[in-house]
């Protein structure tokens, strides 16, 4: 029942269909906890796809055959999200970082804030941008058009870098981390973060050599990046309560 019920918020969506990514994905993950593998979802597009051509038959055409088979495939994407990469950590409190991780996390951005970090900023940005266009809309409704033109953009991808280092020496006391996180807007909503996350992985291992960024620092900064942007999405749905009660 709540297969379709999500189906169905997707197709009242469709103009926006981005736009419920975050709720797709916390599906997925609430799915997964109660053992639905990723070939899982694969086998529940056909199942459903078999569905309405009994169900419909002839009213079905070949056209709305194509038509719900891409709705289902995208929908699909965004309930599977990343949250397979995460196997044993899909859950924020569940996400530990070891003594040894946080000092290879500190031991890597010593390399970066040797880096412009403004450059840094850019490339992040022009990733997020490659990897998903609408989020560049986004800014470009913020900022100028051409938001690469634009100083005070510029500006805010500096500071994302330079907000998240300052977030990965305070990774050893999580309570003064998510009090710090909510100090400041990365201007990007919950349901983007993912591609943030995967972004900021690419910007470090293309900047850093390949023997300062092995596979083993790399997960423990995917690691720290979910439980960073994790933690952002708590402080963002406290402050909508406060906001939601003090309007009541």
């Amino acid at each position: 029942m709540a297969v379709v019920q999500n189906i169905g918020k997707a197709i009242e969506h469709l103009s926006d269909l981005d736009g419920q990514a975050y709720e797709l994905k916390m599906y997925g993950r609430a799915l997964m906890k109660l053992g639905i593998q990723k070939d899982h979802h694969r086998t529940a597009v056909r199942a459903m796809m078999n569905m309405l051509t009994m169900g419909l038959q002839a009213q079905l055409t070949q056209e709305s055959k194509v038509a719900w088979s891409k709705l289902l495939k995208y929908a699909s994407e965004f309930v599977i999200s990343d949250n397979y990469e995460f196997p044993d950590q899909s859950d924020f409190s569940e996400i530990e970082l070891t003594q040894q991780d946080i000092m290879t996390l500190k031991e890597s951005w010593a390399l970066v804030e040797k880096l412009d970090l403004m450059i840094v900023g850019r490339q992040l940005f022009q990733k997020i941008f490659n990897m998903n266009p609408k989020i560049k809309e986004e800014f470009a409704k913020k900022y100028d058009e051409n938001v690469f033109q634009d100083e005070k953009f510029i500006r805010h991808c500096t500071k994302v870098v330079k907000h998240i280092g300052q977030a990965i020496h305070q990774l050893d006391d999580l309570e003064n981390l998510a009090q710090f996180l909510s100090t400041y807007n990365i201007e990007l909503k919950p349901q983007h973060h993912s591609v943030f996350e995967k972004a900021f992985v690419d910007v470090l291992n293309q900047n850093l050599k390949a023997e300062k960024f092995p596979t083993e620092t790399k997960k423990v900064w995917q690691r720290s990046l979910r439980l960073i942007t994790e933690s952002m999405n708590k402080a963002d749905e406290e402050v909508q309560m406060i906001n939601s009660s003090i309007r009541r």
